[in-house]
């Protein structure tokens, strides 16, 4: 993860995140099955920020946004998506496994 200060020095309004991550199915393969890349914009001076991003697959991509206030359990809307997620819709939610190194359950739940 990238944080990026711009303005006044701290946490403040226009700073963002950016984080990518490495996707894995540890019950399939001990291989990466994709990555992910997430922006997060924050609106405020303490957690709320607006975040965008793109989940990586061997079958398509799936675009994802919305608002959060903890890294460690979010809900984003799913926008959309290419090849098998073409026209998908629905929710990932997020949920903190660990912390070292950072593990992050994704529950993709698509209708479309």
């Amino acid at each position: 993860m990238v944080r990026v200060d711009v303005g006044t020095r701290g946490k403040s309004p226009g700073d963002m995140e950016i984080i990518r991550q490495r996707l894995f199915n540890t019950r399939l393969t001990t291989r990466s099955i994709g990555r992910s890349e997430l922006i997060c914009t924050f609106v405020d001076r303490r957690r709320s920020r607006v975040c965008r991003g793109t989940y990586f697959l061997p079958k398509g991509r799936i675009v994802v946004g919305g608002s959060l206030l903890y890294r460690q359990f979010y809900e984003l809307a799913v926008l959309g998506g290419t090849g098998l997620y073409d026209n998908a819709r629905g929710s990932l939610v997020v949920t903190r496994m660990g912390v070292h190194p950072v593990r992050d359950r994704m529950v993709f739940r698509l209708v479309g």
